[in-house]
């Protein structure tokens, strides 16, 4: 008798473009230079108040 498996099926989709990003891309900048804005205006105000809630200056921040 032989006993026949059946694989499980694919978790990987059609398009692999997930799969190997480029990573130094122009077709990304129109989206990658807002995402930079945006995360320096977080982090800026992040950092500060770290600083000023340890009791430093917000320089050191």
């Amino acid at each position: 008798m032989t006993q026949t498996t059946r694989s499980a099926p694919s978790t990987h989709s059609a398009s692999n473009r997930h799969d190997r990003p480029t990573t130094l891309s122009l077709r990304h900048l129109s989206r990658d230079i807002p995402a930079g804005i945006v995360v320096f205006l977080v982090a800026i105000p992040l950092c500060l108040g770290i600083a000023l809630a340890s009791g430093l200056r917000p320089s050191p921040g």
